[in-house]
């Protein structure tokens, strides 16, 4: 078969067409599989912290440069939520436990293919689920899960005769006139626990009352999110609240803590009071004011402890919406996150306990992180719709009843004030 003149025109021009096509495909496809991406990353941590994920990372991906940016705490998610509206955020960033409903619209989920919710609760404690999933969606993953613990000054329980730390609330409270100092004039001056007052010099307040509620029952059932979270208007809150601001009654036998005490961490890292209620990010605070302190840590106090309930404020890491490369966002979050080596790297930096199952285990029997990282396993938690709004409204409700307002009284008024905010 002979083609024409015309014929062999045409089929060069059509074999030429297809020529420069595969030529651009196949071009086309080796760059973009060493495309350069660029990621940035905010967080609270010392840009140390993630010096080895991000060294591991680039060994397998040369094609990709990430560059991390510590944010002070105090002003972190103002900062965040800003340059995330004004679209100059960053690709990945620290996510705390406890901002889902709030700023779950500035964070992408990660696809199944990223990471699944089988492998998710196989690599994290329960906790980890109930602040992260929702709707069978993965929003951050954790880096470390820090809980609420019981800090000892052991001179102090030493000179009085006390050896070992008390585990439930009803050990606590006979400890309490052995433990404390009063003089003449009745005034405190060895505190036996910072516990009763409000976030004006016990940072950690409402999370000590919110974990007294949970023990105590004192919860609900959100229909709207699937959760159980705390319920402020029944009898056993009213009887927690009761409970809990009883150590700043001059005329309770547990009588304890007052508004003159300054913060907690510093009053306890200053010899002033004998236990507090602390979070493994806040020991290096206590080292900081007292290198020397000889303190010990022991696990939260509980109602039931053959049914432990405690109680976790943590970091996790979300890619944002915004970002231009989520695939390379979601991939690195997920190395930095899962990846057993990277993980002990940045909880060595860090000083903060283990998120991830397999190192919980490892550290169960560590003097520094032992107590947090058992916790982890019984640590609970609640989709909140705004947690500062919350802080704020049960910090209100002890200050009422600092003032003399009653219990009861105190939390109708916050759960009206709850009720206004859930709207």
């Amino acid at each position: 078969m002979q083609f024409t003149r015309q014929q062999l025109i045409f089929l060069g021009v059509v074999g030429a067409i297809v020529l420069i096509f595969l030529i651009i495909f196949f071009a086309g496809g080796r760059r973009s599989s060493t495309e350069r991406v660029e990621l940035t990353v905010w967080g609270i941590d010392d840009e140390t912290a993630w010096d080895n994920a991000i060294l591991q990372y680039r060994k397998l991906h040369s094609n990709v440069r990430i560059e991390y940016t510590q944010i002070n705490p105090e002003n972190y998610e103002e900062e965040l939520v800003n340059v995330l509206a004004a679209d100059r955020g960053p690709d990945i960033f620290m996510f705390n436990s406890r901002w889902l409903y709030r700023h779950g619209d500035k964070i992408a989920a990660f696809p199944s293919e990223k990471i699944s919710l089988s492998a998710f609760s196989e690599l994290f404690p329960k906790v980890a689920e109930q602040d992260f999933l929702y709707n069978e969606q993965i929003y951050a993953l954790p880096l470390s899960v820090d809980t609420l613990a019981l800090v000892y000054n052991r001179g102090i329980f030493d000179g009085q005769g006390v050896a070992l730390a008390p585990t439930t609330w009803e050990e606590f409270q006979v400890l309490i006139p052995r433990l404390r100092t009063i003089n003449k004039q009745g005034e405190v001056t060895l505190a036996a626990a910072s516990i009763g007052g409000s976030s004006e010099n016990i940072p950690n307040a409402t999370d000590i009352l919110s974990l007294l509620m949970f023990q105590a029952g004192a919860t609900k059932t959100d229909k709207r999110l699937g959760t159980t979270k705390i319920d402020l208007d029944t009898k056993a809150g009213e009887s927690v609240l009761s409970f809990y601001t009883r150590f700043t009654s001059p005329t309770s036998t547990s009588y304890t803590w007052n508004g003159s005490f300054e913060p907690s961490i510093d009053s306890f890292a200053g010899g002033k009071t004998a236990m507090v209620f602390a979070y493994a990010y806040q020991l290096p605070r206590i080292k900081e004011k007292n290198p020397f302190l000889d303190y010990g840590i022991g696990p939260a106090l509980q109602i039931d402890p053959g049914n432990p309930i405690n109680i976790a404020n943590y970091w996790g890491l979300a890619v944002s919406t915004k970002s231009l490369s989520q695939n390379a966002a979601w991939d690195f979050a997920v190395f930095a996150a899962t990846d057993k080596n990277n993980a002990t790297s940045y909880l060595g930096t860090t000083g903060r306990p283990p998120a991830l199952r397999s190192l919980i285990n490892d550290h169960l029997r560590d003097k520094n992180l032992g107590v947090f990282a058992g916790q982890a396993l019984t640590a609970r938690s609640w989709i909140q719709v705004d947690d500062a709004a919350f802080q704020r409204i049960l910090d209100r409700a002890i200050k009422r009843v600092l003032e003399g307002t009653s219990p009861y009284k105190a939390l109708k008024q916050a759960d009206a004030e709850m009720s206004q905010l859930e709207r």
